[in-house]
């Protein structure tokens, strides 16, 4: 999540003027969505009933995503001069079809929510047994999200449909990232081996910081750089490499982080709370506060301590809001979220679906 924060406010940075941001924004965004559905990946557990599994992400998913937008609301009739009545007019139907508009960081929870139901139901057809399997279903995924976001309009147009209805191209570039983390979820829980895992973690930093200013695109989006909320992916070789890299290099290094840490943990435990609430703050806070400061970085180590100061506090002020709605009004934010120590959970039995 500080990753998702330091990106958003990094990408305010450089629409309002810092040359220094780009690569830094850059970086981030080559790797922390995939990294998210690698690690939503590590919780799935397939053999659930099919509807009460849907009903069960509807409520975890969707509910927040319109809670989330309704929060948004009226912070667009105050700031951004429009009526209530124009504005539910004008978003309707990209709620319809899978487009949160007035928190577009919940766009995140629409694409899980369709990866999580299609690999549900992929799941009931295909074995997830052997890891050879779940590579190869990785790779399916990948190539197949790549065919969709090169020929999604002709394909949308041969169905009568809008383009990406509820973010599908997207969701089979997610999944691969998805079967990928189920895969490793067994390795990810076992006992931590610094002696292997350093060197390992040396090298995907190398591939990570030497790769992701490699992909020049094309990018469809404004900004030049990986966007998966807007199909955005340059060199899909390119984007594969630095998004499956900068995933396990993160987590190899909280891995190696020794201690615990319960701010963190309490962060991580609310992570769908500070995600809606992020979209508040990318739209309508980040960039008047940059403005009213009049500080806009022009080196990439002032860049770097702005956006951490920035960040943190900003986190940090968030927090008793949080904890409020965690409390208070727990099923319109994805429910409580279980404590969990996946990074350093003691190993477990193997299940079925992995051998």
């Amino acid at each position: 999540m500080f990753l998702v924060y330091y990106g958003h406010f990094a990408q305010r940075l450089i629409e309002c003027g810092s040359a220094s941001a780009g690569l830094q924004w850059k970086l981030i965004y080559s790797f922390h969505i995939p990294f998210f559905f690698f690690l939503s990946g590590i919780f799935f557990k397939p053999g659930s009933s099919l509807l009460p599994f849907a009903y069960d992400r509807f409520k975890r998913r969707i509910i927040p995503v319109l809670f989330f937008s309704a929060m948004a609301l009226p912070l667009w009739v105050l700031m951004k001069d429009k009526s209530l009545l124009s504005l539910i007019n004008d978003v309707y139907w990209n709620y319809l079809t899978g487009f949160p508009s007035l928190n577009r960081a919940t766009w995140f929870f629409i694409c899980l929510f369709t990866v999580e139901i299609g690999m549900m139901i992929f799941a009931r057809q295909f074995s997830l047994q052997k890891h050879y399997r779940l590579c190869a279903y990785a790779v399916f995924f990948f190539l197949t999200g790549y065919f969709l976001n090169v020929h999604g309009n002709k394909i949308a147009q041969l169905f009568h449909m809008k383009n990406n209805f509820w973010y599908i191209n997207d969701a089979f570039f997610a999944a691969s990232f998805y079967i990928a983390g189920f895969a490793s979820r067994t390795y990810f829980c076992s006992p931590v081996r610094p002696t292997k895992e350093i060197p390992v973690l040396f090298v995907l930093g190398i591939i990570l910081f030497s790769t992701f200013n490699l992909n020049d695109g094309p990018f469809p989006a404004v900004l030049p750089a990986v966007m998966m909320v807007c199909s955005s992916y340059g060199n899909f070789l390119l984007f594969g490499i630095t998004a499956l890299s900068g995933t396990l290099f993160i987590l190899f290094l909280i891995r190696l982080i020794p201690g615990s840490f319960k701010l963190a943990e309490y962060i991580g435990r609310q992570t769908a709370i500070y995600l809606g609430l992020g979209g508040i703050t990318t739209m309508f806070i980040d960039t008047p506060l940059i403005r009213y400061g009049g500080f806009v970085p022009d080196s990439q180590l002032a860049t770097f301590v702005y956006c951490v100061l920035y960040v943190s506090t900003m986190m940090l002020l968030l927090a008793p809001l949080s904890f409020i709605l965690n409390k208070y009004m727990p099923m319109l934010v994805g429910g409580k979220v279980p404590r969990s120590q996946v990074l350093r959970c003691k190993p477990f039995h193997r299940t079925s679906g992995i051998k």
